[in-house]
């Protein structure tokens, strides 16, 4: 017996999805747009000088 689905909710549920994607897509592009070295002080400033994303700084090193 399948269940019975509250199509009120299930609208709420679509419109919320829907706006994080956006919101996700929106910062994605302002975080693109940054320098390389831009993007290397983002890092710092949220995990601490050398700390954490050990790959990205790489990744990054390599383009500067």
């Amino acid at each position: 017996m399948a269940k019975k689905v509250d199509n009120r909710k299930s609208g709420k549920l679509q419109a919320r999805r829907n706006q994080k994607q956006t919101e996700a897509i929106q910062r994605q592009t302002e975080y693109n747009a940054l320098t390389t070295s831009e993007k290397l002080s983002l890092l710092d400033k949220r995990l601490g000088e050398g700390v954490g994303a050990k790959k990205e700084r790489e990744k990054l090193a390599k383009l500067v």
